[in-house]
């Protein structure tokens, strides 16, 4: 191999690898002044980890606020609710008075004798018959209905204290699965 050719070959390339080299230093300057200490970079660690803590505060503040807001409203709801069964209670509060003053007044209606009987005599005791034969059948569903509705309230007071006992081996058994699917 001939050193002369070697030697231009460096010498040719030289000029090049420096270039290389001041533009590279260049770069690094440039950079070091971007990330000086007065500003630090967008991507120094302490910054990444700064951000991601304030965006977990951001979105426990959201999650906070959307369950104060959701309390809000589900409370709401329930005092309306609340409201509404009261409502209904005195509303038959006040039917239960008036059944008991309809039996009261049939009972004194049917004892009291007719001096001279006649057709409006007849047609009035047909009509009370007609009146209390149809609440007798509203009202022997309704005793159905309020007894079966006792009887469900009890059994869940009992599913629940026997949840809370004995836990998940209570609720998932799959006999108690059969049989309170049926009813």
């Amino acid at each position: 191999m001939n050193p002369g050719i070697s030697q231009n070959t460096n010498n040719s390339s030289s000029p090049k690898l420096t270039s290389f080299i001041e533009a590279l230093k260049q770069r690094q300057q440039s950079r070091g002044s971007l990330a000086s200490p007065d500003r630090p970079s967008p991507f120094s660690f302490p910054e990444i980890n700064k951000n991601k803590e304030l965006e977990k505060k951001r979105i426990e503040q959201f999650h906070q606020a959307r369950s104060k807001e959701w309390a809000g409203v589900y409370s709401a709801k329930q005092k309306q609710m609340e409201k509404r069964i009261e409502e209904i209670r005195e509303q038959l509060k006040i039917l239960i008075k008036q059944v008991v003053k309809f039996d009261l007044n049939v009972i004194q209606a049917v004892s009291l004798r007719t001096r001279e009987p006649g057709n409006y005599h007849i047609n009035f005791f047909e009509h009370i018959g007609i009146v209390i034969e149809l609440m007798k059948k509203d009202i022997v569903e309704a005793n159905s209905w309020l007894s079966l509705y006792n009887q469900r309230s009890k059994k869940i007071g009992h599913y629940w204290g026997m949840a809370k006992k004995k836990g998940a081996s209570f609720t998932l058994n799959d006999e108690r699965q059969i049989a309170t699917s049926i009813g």
